[in-house]
C-alpha cells in the first residue's frame, strides 16, 4: 500500500493522474507491482502512524491496531439478518449415536472435563 499526501484543492481528476503517475514509477519495482496507490487523508495519517509505531520498536501493535481502525472503518454496516437459522452441526447429524458419545468423549477429554454439557 503506497499512500501519497496531496493537496486537498485538487480535483478528483487531477488527483487520480498523480495516482496513476506513481503507479507507473512502481511498475518495475519489485516490490511496487502490486501496490495499491492510495490518496486519502485519513488513510494517508493511519499509514504514517503504522510507520511511526514500527520505527519505535513496535511492529506487532503497530499493524494490528491501525489494520483494525481502517477496516473498521471500509466495512459496511449490514443489517441484522432476522431470519438467521440455528447453528446445527451437520457432521454430528450424519454420526450414528455410538459416534456421537465417541465424539463428546474426546471433547471433554481435551477440553480437560471443563466442558458443560
Amino acid at each position: 500500500m503506497v499512500s501519497i499526501d496531496v493537496n486537498e484543492d485538487l480535483n478528483r481528476s487531477q488527483v487520480g493522474s498523480i495516482k496513476y503517475s506513481v503507479l507507473e514509477a512502481l511498475e518495475h519495482d519489485p516490490f511496487g507491482q502490486k501496490a495499491i496507490i492510495i490518496a486519502d487523508a485519513d488513510l494517508h495519517k493511519r499509514i504514517q502512524a503504522i510507520g511511526n509505531k514500527l520505527q519505535e520498536g513496535h511492529p506487532i501493535e503497530a499493524i494490528t491496531e491501525e489494520l483494525a481502525n481502517i477496516t473498521g472503518r471500509w466495512m459496511p454496516e449490514l443489517p441484522l439478518n432476522e431470519k438467521q437459522t440455528e447453528n446445527i452441526d451437520q457432521n454430528k447429524q450424519m454420526m450414528n449415536e455410538e459416534e456421537k458419545q465417541e465424539l463428546e468423549n474426546i471433547n471433554q477429554e481435551q477440553s480437560n472435563h471443563q466442558k458443560e454439557r
